[in-house]
């Protein structure tokens, strides 16, 4: 579970800055021809904004577009790699702007860092002009494409269900697997990204007002009284398994640690607990859209 709540670090972490000031991409270079992306959400912009041809390492969760995973690898989010970040000599590292000693440490070694700003939609969506125009006018033009193209996705997400009833939910982004009940499970509290997904797909966030705090732990005591419509449960393929025999063992595991709760939990009694794997669930770039499809369907049965 450590191992995953590593990756969720890219994007719960900073929920709890969601009240600071904005930071939006800073860097001083221009057009960069070899760049190291040390995020799954940046190293997928890159590639939708045609600059894939640039990119010369990437981190060890970079999984998508396929041509990433060919890439050399840096580390993690909190155990970068810096002499793998040195020998492969770039002109710029981006970074997210929650990764404060990634920033620091680039200083130090004299290397250029891109710092990104991905924590919400809005963010997410400005994050593209703003790498673009680290470059040219094409890749300007190409992502003021991708932006418009993702918000009329959205909207017209957004439109589908406005005259349906909220759904209360619960995104459970990380917990134990097995021994048939709930444990140690981390939930979507105080989060910009999240909060966003059910906006679009027409749900309301049932622990968004956890104190501040992004990925809160949830007793069943919590979950209880809480008592969502809908559970999310986000279990990533790497997870689940690789083989179909190891994901239908594992998903039937999972779905009946929630029976649990079937007593208590509205969502358990009328079987709306959703394991959700895809990795684009997890990624706040270019395909929320289709994060936000899936939820809004799974909502709106």
């Amino acid at each position: 579970m450590k191992h995953y709540l590593r990756i969720l670090l890219l994007f719960t972490l900073f929920a709890v800055t969601a009240g600071c000031n904005k930071i939006t991409v800073t860097t001083n270079v221009s057009s960069p021809k070899r760049i190291i992306s040390t995020s799954p959400s940046i190293t997928e912009t890159l590639f939708a904004l045609g600059l894939g041809d640039k990119v010369v390492g990437v981190s060890r969760f970079c999984n998508y577009p396929p041509e990433a995973k060919q890439l050399p690898k840096v580390g993690g989010l909190l155990d970068p790699n810096w002499e793998a970040v040195v020998t492969l000599q770039p002109n710029a590292v981006f970074v997210l702007q929650e990764n404060a000693d990634a920033i620091e440490r680039l200083k130090r070694l004299r290397l250029q860092s891109v710092v990104v700003n991905q924590s919400g939609f809005t963010d997410v969506l400005d994050s593209f002009g703003q790498i673009a125009a680290i470059f040219d006018d094409d890749t300007v033009k190409r992502a003021a494409e991708l932006r418009a193209s993702i918000e009329r996705e959205l909207n017209s997400i957004a439109a589908s269900v406005a005259d349906k009833p909220k759904v209360k939910v619960l995104i459970s982004l990380d917990r134990e697997v097995g021994g048939g009940k709930i444990r140690n499970m981390f939930v979507a509290g105080y989060n910009k990204y999240f909060d966003d997904v059910l906006m679009y797909a027409g749900g309301i966030n049932v622990a968004s007002n956890s104190e501040g705090v992004a990925a809160p732990i949830v007793s069943t005591e919590g979950v209880i009284r809480m008592n969502p419509e809908v559970i999310i449960d986000l279990l990533p393929s790497n997870i689940i398994g690789t083989t179909d025999e190891q994901r239908e063992k594992k998903l039937a595991t999972a779905k009946a640690d929630w029976q649990s709760l079937a007593k208590d939990v509205d969502a358990v009694q009328t079987g709306r607990v959703y394991v959700v794997t895809e990795d684009f669930a997890t990624v706040p770039g270019p395909r929320i859209a289709k994060f936000v499809k899936l939820v809004a369907e799974l909502l709106h049965k």
